[in-house]
């Protein structure tokens, strides 16, 4: 991984462990010219697993700044498959392990914040 951190727009990583009285490995990737974060922090059990997982949230953000190409544009009746949405299978009925909201039995349609 380290020969490919540029392609990724991060410039450094760093050990943080030091910075508190704890000793849970912490590291840090940065990227200094990202759009979003520019420091991703890595916690684990060892330095090594503490490292990867700085470097890997750091790439994981690269890739939500990557924008796509938009695929289609108009009416879903234009751009839809060729099959009609009704035709997919109904999802599974809840069970007593996944309740509704309270917000759903009351019959609106959005939460009441």
């Amino acid at each position: 991984m380290a020969g490919r951190l540029g392609d990724f727009g991060i410039t450094r990583v760093a050990d943080l462990t030091g910075l508190d009285v704890i000793g849970l490995p912490v590291w840090t990737a940065i990227r200094p010219a990202s759009k979003t974060l520019s420091a991703s922090q890595g916690k684990g059990a060892a330095a090594l697993l503490a490292k990867l997982s700085a470097v890997m949230e750091a790439i994981e953000l690269w890739h939500v700044e990557q924008p796509l190409p938009v695929a289609a544009v108009g009416p879903a009746a234009e751009v839809a498959p060729g099959y009609p949405v009704t035709a997919l299978p109904p999802p599974p009925p809840r069970t007593s392990r996944t309740p509704s909201p309270g917000w759903c039995a009351s019959g609106r349609t959005a939460p009441a914040w």
